[in-house]
């Protein structure tokens, strides 16, 4: 990630006020009595607005915006994330990297469809949610409001930095973790510009940023900072598989509470995007709307599937998600399957809203809503979109979407739309789905990559994909992991119980023996073998277990 070109702190907002608000002739025409006076009422309304960091307490999971975040913090971040999995200390006196402090595993970086938004904060509470609730440099802001202007963000989203880590304990750090609270899930990398205007001012994103002309139609914007290029963010791909230069400036960071307790977790991905009291997420920001029930974690059903209805993306990617959770459940009875079905075909127009947003459960459940009428005229059709939503969602990082996708490229299912029964056709996808977080896909890659051309470098990316995989609570990838790390009997007898679900099952066996090729004959490296083999003895690999 870049460091900032140029960036002005949101604390010299107080020293702006007077020329932003008074233009040119502030020096030479100070307020009147009266102005000074209703500046000071204002002001002390904004005071009134307590921190719901005092109310609340720090939050959870969370996914704040973070490009005001300072130079020194970006820069920790930028250096942690190149040796591990960054850890947070999260309080109401502010955000700090812990640089000595790390947790084991990786990220990797997948771009996404490029999204371009504007948030527009026009008091405390808006500039909170969006944020993050507590921090010292609010203070500065409140005369900014108070004197009728508004903190204006333009972005442009490229791509994420994600490892496959969901779940972490404080038992888990290494190094110096005083104080630890978060450790960083995501990264949202892009460009973005800052800068203030009169409130209900109109203005747009591309203005901000500096690609649509004028900022708005006003005199009185006024941009104060900025980061990244996006001349050069418009020509990234979702294909990309590394940051491009001058468009990896840091714009969100999904941060995921530490303690989570897996063993109350519904079979659910942990979701950040969240608001406080009175802000929903929609359009990649918090907007205040008192009306709509927020749709967390630990919600009824009902209230997401509202929330969805009323078109809430993120909502609609939260109740897709319990959903899918249902429908591909071997405990769940048949007529809950239906039920589900049911519930998200009444969403179709929301839910392919969010699918094209890049909600990944979205695209999965129309997947499923396609696949889920396969007969007469609609067969053909339905199996085409199927495949073409699940794709959508494996790149999205959805791992059921791309268990679908694997099917559909290794099994006679997938003849029915033209495909052909070879992995390689899919490691494109794959490699996507991997970056973005899903393990499942990790562990077909690593499975393909060990049976395919011997070589040093194939053995190497896949041992790295196995333990990115194992590290996302991902059975197979822990036991490729172990079973590298063990002598040749017990790696020839781990690999020879896999299922190599990344091959058509005639193909299988012949994977196999390729892959028990590099089984070493030296003794087992305890240090790798037996954490990664107890891992997955506990996720179901019987073999392992022994």
């Amino acid at each position: 990630m870049a460091r900032p070109s140029h960036k002005l702190s949101l604390l010299a907002l107080t020293g702006l006020i007077c020329p932003l608000v008074a233009g040119a002739t502030c020096a030479s025409a100070p307020p009147t009595p009266d102005d000074a006076v209703k500046l000071e009422e204002k002001q002390t309304l904004t005071r009134k607005e307590r921190s719901h960091c005092e109310t609340d307490g720090v939050p959870g999971d969370h996914s704040p915006l973070v490009v005001h975040w300072p130079d020194a913090q970006r820069a920790a971040l930028e250096s942690v994330t190149s040796r591990g999995v960054a850890v947070i200390k999260y309080t109401c006196e502010g955000v700090e990297v812990l640089p000595g402090c790390t947790l084991p595993g990786m990220y990797a970086y997948g771009g996404v469809s490029k999204k371009t938004q504007l948030v527009k904060m026009e008091s405390r509470l808006a500039a909170e949610a969006n944020f993050g609730t507590g921090l010292p440099y609010l203070e500065g802001l409140e005369a900014a409001f108070a004197a009728g202007r508004s903190l204006d963000l333009a972005y442009m989203l490229v791509g994420h930095q994600t490892t496959t880590r969901t779940e972490a304990t404080v038992a888990e750090l290494e190094g110096r973790c005083d104080g630890a609270t978060h450790f960083v899930y995501q990264l949202h990398l892009g460009a973005w510009a800052m800068g203030t205007s009169t409130q209900g001012e109109a203005s747009t994103a591309l203005g901000l940023l500096g690609r649509g002309g004028e900022v708005s139609g006003g005199r009185s914007v006024e941009k104060l900072s900025s980061d990244g290029d996006p001349g050069r963010c418009a020509a990234t791909s979702r294909s990309d598989r590394k940051p491009a230069e001058g468009c990896s400036a840091l714009l969100r960071a999904t941060l995921f509470a530490l303690g989570h307790d897996a063993d109350n977790a519904v079979d659910t991905r942990r979701e950040g995007r969240r608001c406080i009291d009175g802000f929903v997420f929609a359009d990649g920001q918090c907007k205040q709307d008192a009306n709509t029930p927020a749709c967390v974690p630990g919600a009824e059903d009902k209230v997401c599937e509202d929330a969805c209805a009323s078109g809430a993306t993120t909502a609609c990617a939260q109740f897709a998600d319990r959903q899918n959770a249902i429908l591909t459940s071997k405990q769940s009875e048949r007529e809950d399957k239906q039920k589900s079905l049911d519930a998200l075909q009444a969403l179709t127009t929301q839910l392919t809203e969010a699918c094209d947003s890049g909600e990944g459960s979205a695209c999965t459940s129309m997947a499923y809503l396609r696949f889920r009428d396969l007969t007469g005229d609609a067969k053909e059709r339905n199996q085409r979109e199927g495949l073409e939503f699940a794709t959508r969602g494996c790149v999205s990082g959805d791992p059921r979407a791309c268990g679908m996708v694997q099917l559909a490229f290794t099994t006679d299912s997938g003849k029915l739309v033209g495909v052909d029964i070879a992995p390689e056709k899919y490691i494109s996808t794959l490699e996507l789905g991997c970056a973005q977080g899903a393990p499942l896909p990790c562990a077909h890659l690593a499975e393909i990559k060990l049976s395919a051309a011997l070589t040093k470098q194939n053995i190497g990316a896949a041992m790295s994909l196995a333990e990115r995989a194992c590290i996302g609570k991902n059975a197979e990838g822990c036991l490729i992991l172990g079973a590298y790390s063990s002598d040749r009997v017990v790696c020839e007898n781990l690999i020879g119980s896999l299922e190599m679900r990344a091959y058509p099952k005639d193909k299988r066996d012949e994977a196999k023996m390729m892959a028990t090729r590099d089984c070493k004959s030296a003794t087992m490296e305890d240090e790798i073998a037996k954490p990664a083999l107890e891992q997955a003895c506990r996720l179901g690999a019987m073999a392992a277990c022994n």
